[in-house]
C-alpha cells in the first residue's frame, strides 16, 4: 500500500468515528430532551462530560443545566457531580481557576457530608493542583495534606504515594528541599511495596533532582543511577531520556566528562526517535558546553548550530539566548573577537527583552573578558563593575527571598500550632459538657429514687418486710447511683487537671512570644540600624563615584542581613523544636574537616582578633549525622567561644574518636559563667550578669542543648567567673531514628 492509499484510509477511519460520535451525541441529547427526573440529570452530566474536550459551551450549559434539575430533586449525589462537572468546565478555561475552585469546593463539601472518601480525595487533589498551577503552593500543600488525612482514614494506599508526590513538588517550588526530599521518599515506599516499576523510576529521578539542587552530587548521582538500573535496555520514552539527560548533567559537573557524553548522546537518540524537539534543543546546548569545556571546539559549534536550528522553530528565548552566549564564549577562546562580540551582542539584547537576570549578569563578564583581549582596559573594567554589581543584586534578592520564604513557613507551622492547640481545647469542653450531662441525668435518676422512697413510705397497708425488702433495694440503686457519680466527678477532676495543664502551656507560650519579640526586636535594631547607615552611605557614592564608600557599604549590609538571617533562624528552631524525626537527615560526615571548615568560617568572621586551635587525634573521623545540626553545635560552641573571650586570646578546639562516639570540646580564657548562674545555662534568652554588655540572644547553648538531648548525646560546662569556659560534649557516631 503507498502513502497516498494509507493518508485516504486514515481520513476515512478518522471521518468514521467523528460521524459515529456525532450520532452518538445527538442520540444522547434526544433522549436527554424526552426523559424527566433522575435519568435526565444524569444524561446531562453524562453529555457535560463528553463535550468538555470538544465544544466547552455546550459542556458547561449541560452542567449549569443538570445542577439546577439535580437541586429540584434534592439528590445530593447528583448535585455533587453537577458541581464536579462545573468545576471540570471552569478549570478548562484559563482565566476561570476561581470559579473552578468555587464549584470544586461546593462539590467537596457534599462529598464530606455523604462520607464518600474517594470523591472527598479527588476534590481536595484537584483543588490543590489548581492552587499549585495559580503558584499559591504553601495553600495547595494544605489541600494536598487534607487529601492526606482522608487516605490515612479509608487506607487508600495509591491515593497516598500520588498526593505525598505531589506535596514533594510544591515543597520544591518553594524551595524547602528537606521537605521535599522526605515526602518524594513516603511516596517512593508506597511505590516500592505495590511493586509500580514506572512510579518508583520517576521518583528516583525527581529525589536525584533534589539532590541536585542541593549540590549533593553523590547522593543525585546515586538515585539517577537507581532510576536507570530499573529502565530496560530496549525501553524508548520520555522518561528514561530524561534520568540519561540528568545523569549527564551531574557527571558533567563532577567533571566525569567520558560518562556525561555518553550519557547526553544516549538520551539525544530517544529524543530523536520521540521528537521531543523542546528538550532536545536543551540537550544539544549541554553537550555542546561539555566539548567547549574540553576544547574541542569543532564539536561545540556543530551542537549549539543544532540547539540554534531546532529553535527556529521552537522559540525558545531562553536557551537561544543561552546558546548564542556560549558561542561567544567559543570565539573568545579561539581569540576570534569579531564573532565573540556579534554573538554576545545577540545574546545580551534576549536576555534584557526576557529579563533573565543571570544571563545579563554573566554576559558583563564576558563583555569585560572581550575588551580585556582588545585591549581596552577602561571598559573592562567598567563592565567587570557591573558584573560585581548585578551578582551583589542577585544575591541581595536571593537572600531577601529566603527570609521571605522563612517567615511564610514560621507563619504556616504557628497557624498549625495554634489549630491543634483549638482542637485539644474543643475535645476538652466537649468532653466536659458529656460529664455535666452525665452529671444531670444520675442526679435526675436520685431525685426520682427519692421521691419513691418518699411514696412508698406512705402506703400504710404495705407490710413492714416487704417494706424493708424494698429499702434494702432501693439502698443498691443508691449506691450504684453513688458510685456512678463518684466516677463521673473522677473525670471532672482530671478534665480540670487537663484544662489547668493546657491554660498553663498557653501562659509559656504566651510568656515565649513576649521574651522572643523583646529580644529579637532588641537584637534587630543594630543590624537594621547599620543597614539604614549603609544605604545613606551607598547613595553618597552613587554621587562621588567612590567604590571603596561603595564596596565597603555592601559589606556592611550584607554582613547585617547574615547576622539577621541567622537570630531568625535561632529563634525559629527553639519556638518550634526544629529537630525532629521528620528534620533529621543524617550523612556520612569526616568530622575533623567539618570542624576545620567552621573553624576558617568563624576565623573570617572573627577577623584574626582570636587565634583558634585545633586539637585533632587522627585527621580522619567518621560520623553519620545532620549537617544542620551539627554545624549548629560546633558553630554555636567556638562563636560563644570567640564572643565572650578578650582579644589575642586563644580559643582550643578538641575533637576525640571513641569506639561507638565522640567527644567535642571548646575551651576559651574569657569572662566566663559565674556559679550562682550556671543552673540557668540552657535556658532560652537567659543573658549573664557579666556579658549584658555583650551582643547576643541568649539562644546558642540552649539549641545546643536541644540537638545533643535528641541524638542522646551528653553535654559537660567547666567554669567560673573571669576563670574561662570548657564546654564538652559527646555524640553517637551513628544516630538512626527507629520508626
Amino acid at each position: 500500500m503507498n502513502f497516498f492509499s494509507k493518508m485516504i484510509c486514515t481520513f476515512y477511519i478518522l471521518f468514521s468515528i467523528s460521524i459515529l460520535n456525532a450520532q452518538n451525541y445527538q442520540e444522547l441529547e434526544h433522549k436527554f430532551n424526552n426523559a424527566k427526573g433522575k435519568p435526565k440529570i444524569e444524561l446531562g452530566l453524562k453529555l457535560s462530560e463528553l463535550y468538555l474536550n470538544t465544544d466547552i459551551k455546550k459542556s458547561l450549559s449541560y452542567a449549569q443545566n443538570s445542577l439546577s434539575l439535580a437541586n429540584e430533586e434534592k439528590s445530593k449525589e447528583l448535585i455533587l457531580n453537577a458541581y464536579y462537572n462545573l468545576g471540570g468546565c471552569y478549570f478548562a478555561i484559563d482565566s476561570k481557576s476561581d470559579l473552578a475552585i468555587e464549584n470544586y469546593t461546593n462539590a467537596l463539601d457534599i462529598a464530606i457530608s455523604l462520607k464518600n472518601y474517594e470523591k472527598s480525595i479527588d476534590l481536595y487533589n484537584v483543588i490543590a493542583m489548581i492552587y499549585q498551577n495559580k503558584e499559591m503552593y504553601y495553600k495547595s500543600i494544605e489541600y494536598f495534606k487534607n487529601a492526606e488525612q482522608i487516605a490515612i482514614k479509608s487506607n487508600i494506599e495509591n491515593d497516598k504515594a500520588d498526593i505525598y508526590n505531589n506535596i514533594a513538588i510544591s515543597y520544591k517550588n518553594i524551595g524547602d528541599l528537606e521537605k521535599s526530599i522526605q515526602y518524594y521518599l513516603k511516596s517512593l515506599k508506597i511505590m516500592t511495596k505495590s511493586k509500580n516499576i514506572e512510579g518508583a523510576k520517576s521518583l528516583f529521578n525527581n529525589i536525584g533532582n533534589v539532590y541536585l539542587q542541593l549540590e549533593n552530587l553523590s547522593k543525585a548521582l546515586e538515585y539517577y543511577e537507581k532510576a536507570l538500573k530499573i529502565t530496560t535496555t530496549t525501553e524508548v520514552n520520555s522518561i528514561k531520556a530524561r534520568i540519561l539527560n540528568n545523569l549527564a548533567i551531574v557527571n558533567h559537573k563532577l567533571r566525569n566528562f567520558d560518562e556525561s557524553m555518553l550519557y547526553y548522546k544516549q538520551s539525544i537518540d530517544i529524543k530523536l526517535k520521540l521528537n521531543e524537539k523542546s528538550s532536545l534543543s536543551t540537550s544539544y546546548l549541554n553537550l555542546g558546553t561539555l566539548y567547549l569545556e574540553i576544547n574541542d571546539f569543532t564539536n561545540a559549534l556543530l551542537q549549539f548550530n543544532q540547539a540554534l536550528s531546532l529553535n527556529k522553530v521552537l522559540n525558545n528565548s531562553q536557551v537561544e539566548a543561552n546558546t548564542y552566549n556560549k558561542i561567544g564564549e567559543l570565539y573568545l577562546k579561539q581569540k576570534n573577537l569579531q564573532a565573540a562580540k556579534d554573538n554576545i551582542d545577540k545574546s545580551f539584547d534576549m536576555a534584557v527583552k526576557i529579563k533573565n537576570k543571570y544571563l545579563v549578569k554573566d554576559l558583563y563578564e564576558r563583555y569585560s573578558e572581550y575588551y580585556l583581549l582588545k585591549g581596552d582596559l577602561k571598559r573592562s573594567l567598567q563592565f567587570k563593575d557591573k558584573y560585581i554589581l548585578a551578582k551583589d543584586s542577585i544575591y541581595n534578592i536571593d537572600n531577601n527571598l529566603k527570609l521571605n520564604g522563612m517567615f511564610q513557613r514560621f507563619a504556616i507551622e504557628e497557624k498549625d500550632k495554634e489549630l491543634e492547640t483549638a482542637k485539644k481545647v474543643q475535645r476538652i469542653i466537649a468532653l466536659e459538657a458529656e460529664n455535666q450531662k452525665s452529671f444531670s441525668i444520675f442526679l435526675g435518676i436520685i431525685v426520682f429514687l427519692l421521691f419513691v422512697f418518699v411514696y412508698l413510705i406512705s402506703k400504710k397497708y404495705i407490710k413492714i418486710s416487704s417494706l424493708e425488702k424494698d429499702l434494702e433495694e432501693q439502698n443498691l440503686i443508691l449506691k450504684s447511683a453513688d458510685e456512678a457519680l463518684n466516677i463521673q466527678n473522677a473525670k471532672l477532676i482530671e478534665t480540670q487537671k487537663e484544662l489547668k495543664v493546657l491554660l498553663e502551656d498557653q501562659k509559656s507560650l504566651n510568656k515565649f512570644k513576649s521574651i522572643y519579640i523583646t529580644t529579637i526586636a532588641h537584637e534587630f535594631k543594630n543590624p537594621l540600624t547599620a543597614i539604614l547607615n549603609s544605604s545613606s552611605n551607598l547613595e553618597k557614592s552613587f554621587k562621588i563615584h567612590d567604590a571603596v564608600i561603595f564596596k565597603r557599604s555592601m559589606n556592611t549590609v550584607n554582613r547585617s542581613i547574615n547576622s539577621l538571617i541567622k537570630q531568625i533562624d535561632e529563634a525559629m528552631f527553639i519556638g518550634r523544636n526544629n529537630l525532629n524525626k521528620d528534620k533529621y537527615l543524617p550523612f556520612d560526615i569526616n568530622l575533623v574537616e567539618f570542624i576545620e571548615e567552621i573553624i576558617d568560617s568563624q576565623e573570617a568572621i572573627d577577623k584574626n582578633k582570636h587565634i583558634i586551635e585545633f586539637n585533632k587525634s587522627i585527621d580522619f573521623i567518621e560520623i553519620y549525622f545532620d549537617k544542620t545540626a551539627l554545624e549548629r553545635i560546633i558553630t554555636n560552641l567556638i562563636s560563644n567561644a570567640l564572643k565572650y573571650s578578650t582579644k589575642n586570646t586563644n580559643v582550643v578546639v578538641s575533637a576525640l574518636d571513641r569506639e561507638n562516639e565522640v567527644e567535642i570540646s571548646v575551651v576559651d580564657f574569657g569572662i566566663g559563667i559565674p556559679k550562682s548562674e550556671q543552673s540557668k545555662l540552657f535556658e532560652n534568652f537567659h543573658r549573664f550578669s557579666n556579658a549584658e554588655n555583650i551582643v547576643g540572644t541568649g539562644l546558642g547553648l540552649s539549641i545546643v542543648k536541644k540537638i545533643v538531648d535528641f541524638v542522646k548525646g551528653t553535654i559537660a560546662v567547666e567554669s567560673d567567673k573571669d576563670q574561662g569556659t570548657k564546654i564538652s560534649i559527646t555524640l553517637p557516631k551513628k544516630f538512626v531514628i527507629k520508626d
